[in-house]
């Protein structure tokens, strides 16, 4: 007679979910694809979770391995971790990071914000102090290239030196300026450091005349 001998169960073997990836129709546009946070877009590469019948975007979909909504079949398989700190960053699709805008736990591949919408240059977590001190992008940075140029209109102009000038030496300086230096592009940086050259160009000029119009 052969010994009792303890068996554990088989796991079961996952089910491959082979998916087809489409433009998004305006059944998907403005749906949020859960993986990354952001929302679809008319034209954009996605995939419809053949369980759940969710949309994402198709290489969010290829990252993550399957589905992002919690418990569905069509989900990766995950390893169960040890407990780590807060503040460790680790990819898949049941970590979390901290939003560095609002200080809101956001999943980690996450790219928007769900709770103040601050949009993220990168899926990597990124400190208030990174934060705050960013490269300005999208709509954020239109809005800082148009203030820029209006200030190299006065800036070029010899009779606004006086204001300009000032203006362009305490942006230089401070963070309390419509906008930060430190977070302009290069292009934009080199721009805002040519109206400060100019601006304080034509206000010499400006001093000169006045210093000889008084000796004369």
């Amino acid at each position: 007679m052969l010994p009792n001998r303890m068996t554990s169960p088989k796991k079961p073997i996952k089910k491959h979910y082979n998916v087809s990836p489409f433009d998004a129709t305006d059944n998907e546009i403005g749906k949020i694809c859960s993986i990354c946070g952001s929302g679809i877009t008319n034209g954009e590469s996605i995939v419809l979770c053949p369980e759940c019948n969710l949309p994402y975007h198709h290489d969010c979909w290829r990252e993550m391995g399957g589905c992002g909504s919690y418990g569905c079949a069509a989900a990766p398989d995950i390893k169960k971790a040890d407990y780590a700190p807060s503040d460790t960053y680790v990819e898949g699709w049941t970590s979390e990071k901290r939003c560095p805008e609002c200080g809101s736990m956001i999943m980690s591949n996450a790219v928007i914000c769900r709770v103040c919408k601050a949009e993220f240059p990168t899926d990597k977590p990124m400190t208030k102090e990174e934060w705050q001190n960013r490269i300005y992008d999208g709509k954020e940075l239109e809005g800082v290239r148009i203030k820029i140029i209006f200030q190299s209109f006065f800036s070029f102009l010899g009779c606004f030196a006086i204001f300009s000038f000032p203006i362009n030496l305490f942006a230089l300086f401070t963070d309390n300026w419509v906008y930060k230096v430190k977070r302009l592009p290069k292009e934009l940086k080199i721009l805002h450091y040519t109206n400060t050259v100019i601006s304080g160009l034509w206000l010499l000029v400006i001093v000169l005349y006045l210093f000889g119009s008084m000796i004369n």
